[in-house]
């Protein structure tokens, strides 16, 4: 059995520290107009928050762009919207138009 007989403080390289995002710029935005989406669909931030099992704090912050999306929201939008993840992640859901009340492709949005 080995006691340390000093103390030592073990620190992560600057490599380890630095994070490489999990999402392009592109696939982000494509997120987030999903996310808001869903965010009218569902009822609110909040009920999506609990949807997604994030803090809603971390979905507010997503949404106002002090914070990425992780990869790990993607998929979970992805399943609460019954969508393969690519279709969220490149654009083509919702499609352009959607209403978020019926989610009909109609020129102007229910009142």
């Amino acid at each position: 059995m080995t006691i340390l007989t000093k103390r030592e403080v073990w620190r992560r390289s600057a490599l380890m520290r630095r994070r490489e995002p999990d999402l392009t710029d592109a696939q982000v935005a494509a997120l987030k107009r999903s996310l808001r989406f869903l965010r009218v669909t569902i009822g609110g931030r909040n009920k999506l928050a609990r949807a997604l099992r994030v803090h809603a704090t971390t979905l507010s912050r997503v949404l106002s762009d002090r914070k990425r999306p992780s990869a790990v929201i993607a998929l979970r939008a992805a399943k609460l919207a019954g969508q393969p993840v690519d279709r969220v992640l490149d654009g083509s859901w919702p499609p352009a138009g959607a209403c978020p009340h019926c989610g009909r492709h109609e020129a102007r949005p229910h009142t």
